[in-house]
């Protein structure tokens, strides 16, 4: 049985939840356009504690709509995703009434 399901708020650490073979991913969808500079994407830490947790980043083509390459960051089924508490929090990208940004 395969089964695809997205979040109604983005609250949980995940874009889509897929079970396929009687594995339960939490997945999390990061894009990019090709030739886009970005080296690294924030990722929620509570993927961190979902089993099978893991982030897809998809590169695009403007012109043609094509996807691909596929980068894949988590671990095998069952397993949490590696470790990303060390990183630096990313910050909200508007800022309160007094201009400061939560993380």
């Amino acid at each position: 049985m395969r089964e695809i399901a997205r979040s109604e708020v983005d609250n949980v650490g995940s874009d889509i939840i897929g079970e396929a073979n009687g594995v339960i991913r939490h997945i999390q969808l990061k894009s990019m356009r090709k030739g886009g500079t970005a080296k690294s994407q924030n990722v929620n830490l509570k993927l961190v504690n979902k089993l099978s947790g893991c982030v897809v980043w998809i590169v695009f083509y403007d012109e043609t709509a094509e996807l691909g390459p596929f980068y894949f960051f988590g671990d095998e089924a069952g397993m949490l995703l590696p470790d990303i508490t060390g990183g630096e929090p990313a910050k909200h990208t508007r800022g309160n009434i007094l201009g400061g940004k939560a993380e």
